[in-house]
């Protein structure tokens, strides 16, 4: 709702927006980001992006920092971003941390992030076929199967299968990524 506030003064100038995004902006501020999950964090890191783009406050600057450190530290090895529990993979939970991250990314200069973008772009690229279906499984080396959709990796859970999709999110965010981390 901050950032969303804080996009509404941008473009109006109605201090009212701005003044409404004022007490969620230092909720934001005084959270601790490591009780959270990461998408819930970069919410958060969303506002203070828009925020530090606005005032150039050195503390919101200093808390998204804060926020940006955890997110990368739960990044995945092949890019993607656990959702469910710390071993499940989505692709779709992935896209969306990007598209956060990636508004960060444009609001304040942090290689971090464009390192995490790049990162699960090569994950995204690597779960979607030529025809742009969705790769939701993968055969692992020991003949055991990778699922690309939160809870099967989680320990006591199952979940059916998603169908095939092509997720225009999916897809973008594919190929989005490693344009605008090389162009910096």
């Amino acid at each position: 709702m901050a950032y969303a506030l804080m996009l509404a003064y941008e473009a109006t100038g109605d201090a009212a927006c701005r003044d409404g995004a004022s007490p969620i902006v230092s909720w934001c501020l005084a959270r601790d980001p490591t009780l959270e999950n990461p998408n819930r964090v970069l919410m958060a890191g969303m506002a203070l992006a828009e925020s530090y783009h606005l005032t150039g406050d050195a503390l919101t600057l200093t808390k998204l920092q804060a926020i940006l450190t955890l997110v990368a530290r739960s990044q995945h090895a092949d890019g993607s971003f656990p959702h469910g529990c710390e071993a499940g993979r989505d692709i779709h939970y992935t896209a969306w941390m990007g598209v956060e991250l990636d508004r960060i990314g444009q609001l304040v200069d942090d290689p971090g992030t464009a390192r995490m973008l790049s990162d699960l772009s090569a994950f995204l690229q690597s779960r979607i076929g030529l025809d742009g279906t969705s790769g939701y499984t993968a055969t692992l080396p020991s003949g055991a199967t990778m699922y690309y959709y939160s809870l099967p990796n989680c320990p006591g859970t199952t979940t059916p299968a998603p169908g095939p999709t092509s997720s225009p999110i999916t897809r973008w965010c594919s190929t989005a990524w490693p344009i605008r981390a090389t162009t910096r």
